[in-house]
């Protein structure tokens, strides 16, 4: 029983963890492995509920099951964050136009598609923005080779990006 158990928590966990990558996917509009990622779930859930409905120690049975679940959504977290799918907008504020002009340069040498702008900060003060775009599994570098620039941490506001149109898309 105890090894029947552990299996449920498992296959549950790996269900669960299917299913809250199904959510992700669905959000950020990544329809093509959902498909099979439903019919596994499903296939998974209609045999372990049958086991867990069929047996005399149905609450040990369901516990392994809610366990398995709970689990799976906190191993779909993790492998979220690993595959850290989609894209973002970040904008970097400078209160240097020198510093900004200079960075701005070198993210558009290192490949990334850098607007500049001039924006209006506490009391008028001009402040500089630099806007980039880059695939999420990049913000980790580029915050990095932003902060080693600055020679601190800058104020950077991150907004996420339903979708691109145009040349941007190619290059990102």
């Amino acid at each position: 029983m105890f090894l029947e158990l552990l299996i449920i928590i498992t296959i549950m966990a790996v269900a669960n963890c299917l299913s809250t990558l199904k959510t992700i996917f669905v959000s950020k509009k990544f329809l093509q492995p959902v498909y099979l990622i439903v019919f596994v779930d499903a296939v998974i859930f209609a045999i372990v509920i049958s086991k867990v409905v069929a047996t005399e120690q149905g609450l040990y049975y369901v516990f392994a099951f809610a366990l398995g679940k709970s689990m799976g959504v906190f191993l779909g977290g993790i492998v979220e964050s690993k595959a850290a799918l989609g894209l973002l907008e970040t904008s970097v504020y400078f209160n240097d136009k020198i510093k900004m002009s200079s960075i701005a340069d070198q993210l558009r040498s290192a490949g990334y598609s850098v607007n500049t702008v001039v924006a209006f900060g506490f009391s008028g003060r001009k402040r500089y923005v630099v806007e980039t775009t880059l695939k999420r599994r990049d913000l980790k570098s580029f915050s990095s080779f932003v902060e080693s620039q600055n020679g601190k941490e800058p104020t950077m506001v991150v907004k996420e990006i339903n979708n691109v149109y145009g040349n941007l898309k190619e290059n990102i």
